[in-house]
């Protein structure tokens, strides 16, 4: 018997190291730009094909995504996809070991607004690539995702208005004027506030000849940006992934279920400038990440510390059973009581290299080169940081997309 316990307290101290804190050298990795680096040490923990498999490849998408190697990030966002659908499914062994010991010895499962990243991601990496119909599938299928579950019973999920807006303006790239024209009205009902909405709204009712709904936005967006483009002109629009997305400690109240607490970030928002013209645009917010984590893990708290509860009550009582048949009473139920602390740890794996939001900016220039930076902004708009984004050659009427994430 006291074998048995020594072997249970063994596999509770081995479930102790959270995720967290074994990726720390490959989040500090990213956050220094030493992507290969941070490349490496995710690969090594993916090898192993453990019961974070998911985690290890969404991590290391994000990686080949900030690096600018958007082909390999759509393979291993793929490969993370089909593993999430695989891993829906628990096993009985698995389902009695999170009982036994912690959430953390079951394979993980991508939480729903992580999934919706996936796809979320893989629009945005099409889009830099110019796979303009992949691009749009993947847009879409976000707030399918979000759409199934709304259905399913959880109001707490909200449209993601980044996917929306990205996927008007691919479809007004295309020509495609109807469709970008639904996708910016649907946008404005879920986010009437949103000011870039007004530029999509006024120039396809404008090329549809709809001067009835023209003229109700020219009073709706009194100070609108200018609409309509001339032939001597182009857009850029950058696709910007802003701050940190939170990371997963100890609920304060009930430290055996996790709690996502917000990681401080400088950084509120980019500007995009042009070296030739001096003209810029600053981010606007559309997909806060932040407080989508937030919202899904609170849905689920009420049901985390059910299941947490019955496990400790059950591991009590099989102390208590097994204390009462030993003459050793007293040492049982400290070894029991020992392993029962040690073995319930919360769950704190989550999608650690996620930006807190996506934001974008979009502003018209002229026709040409245009050397490009981005900056860096604070809460009060002072620059924090700048750098070269690159060169864009910009022809009559394109739209043509870039992006950028804070480091600040």
């Amino acid at each position: 018997m006291r074998l048995f316990f020594l072997l249970l307290l063994t596999l509770g101290l081995g479930a102790c190291a959270s995720y967290t804190q074994q990726a720390r050298e490959m989040v500090n990795a990213f956050e220094a730009q030493n992507f290969d680096l941070a490349a490496e040490q995710v690969k090594v923990f993916a090898a192993k094909k453990d019961q974070d498999e998911a985690l290890h490849l969404v991590e290391l998408g994000t990686i080949y995504h900030a690096s600018g190697r958007y082909k390999e990030a759509i393979e291993v966002f793929q490969q993370a996809e089909r593993l999430a659908s695989w891993s829906d499914y628990t096993s009985i062994s698995q389902e009695a070991g999170s009982v036994l010991l912690n959430e953390s010895v079951k394979t993980h499962q991508l939480d729903t607004y992580e999934r919706v990243l996936i796809s979320m991601y893989l629009a945005i990496d099409y889009t830099l690539l110019g796979e303009w119909e992949s691009a749009l599938v993947e847009a879409r299928r976000v707030n399918h995702q979000l759409n199934k579950m709304i259905s399913e019973g959880h109001p707490t999920y909200t449209q993601n208005g980044f996917a929306k807006y990205l996927a008007g303006m691919l479809f007004e790239r295309n020509g495609e004027w109807n469709d970008a024209w639904v996708d910016y009205k649907q946008l404005y009902k879920w986010d009437p506030s949103f000011p870039l909405n007004s530029i999509g709204l006024m120039r396809m009712s404008s090329k549809l000849k709809s001067e009835e709904d023209f003229q109700r936005y020219k009073k709706l967006f009194p100070g609108a940006p200018k609409h309509q483009l001339s032939a001597g002109e182009g857009e850029l629009v950058l696709l910007a992934e802003v701050g940190r997305a939170p990371e997963k400690i100890p609920d304060p109240e009930f430290a055996v279920v996790p709690k996502f607490m917000p990681r401080f970030s400088q950084a509120r928002r980019l500007r995009i400038k042009s070296q030739q013209t001096q003209s810029f645009a600053e981010t606007h917010l559309l997909f806060d990440i932040e407080k989508a984590a937030i919202i899904d893990l609170e849905e689920k708290r009420g049901g985390m510390i059910a299941k947490r509860l019955a496990s400790i009550a059950l591991k009590k009582a099989a102390v208590d059973a097994t204390a009462a048949k030993s003459e050793k009473k007293q040492n049982i139920e400290s070894l029991g009581n020992l392993f029962i602390y040690l073995s319930e740890r919360p769950d704190l794996r989550s999608w650690l290299l996620l930006p807190g939001s996506l934001q974008v900016a979009r502003m018209s220039v002229p026709v040409g080169k245009h050397d490009l930076v981005v900056e860096e902004l604070d809460q009060n708009g002072t620059v924090l940081a700048s750098r070269n984004l690159g060169s864009v050659e910009v022809k009559p009427y394109s739209i043509n997309f870039l992006n950028a994430r804070s480091r600040f």
